[in-house]
């Protein structure tokens, strides 16, 4: 596997509520057919996204994933931010929430 692997596009996929288009038909999976395409998926990519460690994707230490409901406005703004600043959606809240408690804590 010589690809390199876009793992914050990925993440923001997943966290989507986008469809996997990767069927050879172009159909959307289900059943078995989904589990078999994930399980090709995962065996060509390895077992997902890294750790993001302690400052970035080192593979190394935790990570917990949260979920959050926005505002449809709010997640419009966030996506307009994340293009324009060339981050992710993921990266633009991790950095808000840190910026928010280094705030905090001064």
């Amino acid at each position: 596997m010589n690809q390199k692997i876009d793992w914050d596009k990925m993440a923001d996929w997943a966290e989507s509520d986008a469809p996997f288009a990767g069927a050879p038909s172009g159909q959307t999976l289900s059943g078995e057919a989904a589990r078999e395409a994930g399980r090709r998926i995962l065996e060509q990519y390895g077992s997902g996204r890294p750790s993001l460690g302690h400052e970035h994707a080192q593979g190394k230490g935790s990570s917990p994933r949260r979920q959050v409901r926005l505002p449809q406005e709010v997640n419009d703004e966030l996506d307009a931010y994340a293009a324009e600043h060339g981050q992710t959606a993921s990266q633009v809240m991790r950095d808000a929430l840190k910026e928010f408690f280094e705030r905090r804590a001064a």
